[in-house]
């Protein structure tokens, strides 16, 4: 009787492990879940502006002069990188995500328009991006294993 019931308790102690480390792997997909649908906030606010540039090259050439409608998305847009960075350091965007998104970042800082608005702006103004232009790297709050256990 004794070891039908020693059987019946390790049976009992692996499914309770089991359970435990799937309500675990579903908790995580949740937190995934979550982190995309924030991460498509960005998105939307991107094609946003990418939508008031009508079907022209986005922002036009690489010259600094652009028209004043122009120059205010491009203003829109440096600051929704600025957003994009400030999450990132935050620990909200994946680093997948934010592979994407640099890239993209690294493109625009290149823009001779973009260089201008950063340095006439205002102390305390797009902080992130004039120091990540300065150094060329940003760091995320979470070292990569604790970002993987927060589905980043």
């Amino acid at each position: 009787m004794g070891s039908v019931l020693d059987v019946l308790t390790a049976i009992s102690a692996v499914v309770v492990i089991l359970g435990g480390g799937f309500a675990a792997f579903q908790l995580w997909l949740m937190t995934r879940q979550g982190h995309r649908d924030f991460e498509s906030l960005y998105v939307q606010r991107y094609w946003t502006l990418m939508d008031r540039l009508g079907s022209r090259e986005p922002f036009g050439s690489h010259s600094a002069t652009f028209k004043k409608r122009d120059r205010a998305t491009l203003i829109a847009y440096v600051q929704l990188c600025e957003d994009e960075a400030d999450m990132y350091e935050a620990g909200r965007i994946t680093r997948a995500t934010w592979n994407i998104w640099k890239s993209g970042i690294d493109a625009m800082l290149k823009l001779p328009a973009v260089g201008q608005i950063l340095d006439d702006s205002p102390p305390g103004a797009f902080e992130t991006l004039k120091r990540y232009r300065l150094t060329g790297k940003l760091k995320s709050k979470y070292p990569p294993y604790i970002a993987i256990a927060r589905g980043l």
